[in-house]
């Protein structure tokens, strides 16, 4: 062989992923399985304003449901995660289900750190130290545990950190917390077909390009990297088809 095998570390946290017409029938032994029985509701205005959606969040939450979020903002600022947080814990939550897209995840997230930790964002956010490395504060205390259902592609639903903006400086702002990672996604077609084409369209454009930055980084490993390029794969065969929805036959570029 000539040359010592590279060593490889490759973590892989729990998922359990549920997808179909019957997936939201697991969510209450989902929940059961955490021994949660008040699950806080966090969604955009707009799917709360849909009676078909909030019926079948109902129906898979039972008496579960103790109340709903709806304040969620575009980005997840910090104002709105804050709100978020004492809504958690006004609602005596033991878990929190998001329903939507991106901003509503990470909102959901992001919040249940804040209300755990009691600091605000910017004290426990990502910072570079003065030798340019990136440091992220231990954030020790336990989090709700985190129940998601998606309404548009997004990389947001597996991820263990969550970016919020500060609206008055412009500032994104990390929060590493793996704790607050999903314990189950449920993929619902009624769900999947609330969106405009337009905000799959720049949903799935982002994921592509998240996607190829992730390709990109130094710190990657063959698993990871095969599960990157399968993502562009489908991209690959996706995007020309919502092309064409949202733009007839013209290609994307002008």
């Amino acid at each position: 062989m000539g040359q010592a095998a590279s060593s490889l570390q490759h973590l892989s946290s729990e998922l359990r992923l549920y997808s179909g017409p019957g997936s939201l029938d697991s969510l209450a032994r989902e929940l059961d399985r955490t021994n949660c029985r008040r699950a806080a509701l966090i969604c955009s205005s707009t799917l709360a304003r849909s009676p078909a959606i909030v019926g079948l969040i109902r129906t898979a939450l039972g008496e579960r449901l103790c109340g709903k979020f709806t304040a969620v903002r575009t980005h997840s600022p910090t104002s709105s995660v804050d709100e978020a947080a004492r809504f958690l814990r006004e609602s005596e939550a033991d878990a929190v289900v998001a329903v939507g897209g991106g901003s509503v995840i990470v909102t959901a997230r992001a919040a249940s750190t804040v209300l755990a930790e009691g600091r605000s964002v910017p004290e426990m956010c990502t910072y570079r130290a003065a030798d340019h490395r990136f440091i992220s504060p231990k954030l020790p205390e336990p989090k709700l545990p985190q129940f998601v259902l998606p309404t548009t592609p997004t990389s947001a639903c597996v991820k263990a950190g969550s970016a919020v903006l500060e609206r008055e400086t412009g500032r994104r702002m990390a929060l590493f917390d793996p704790k607050t990672r999903a314990r189950a996604i449920f993929l619902h077609p009624t769900l999947l077909q609330t969106p405009s084409v337009e905000l799959v369209l720049s949903s799935a454009l982002n994921t592509l390009a998240m996607s190829v930055e992730g390709l990109e980084s130094a710190a990657s490993d063959p698993i990871s990297d095969a599960l990157l390029t399968h993502s562009l794969r489908i991209l690959a065969e996706q995007l020309p088809r919502l092309q064409e929805k949202w733009y007839g036959r013209l290609p994307l570029r002008s």
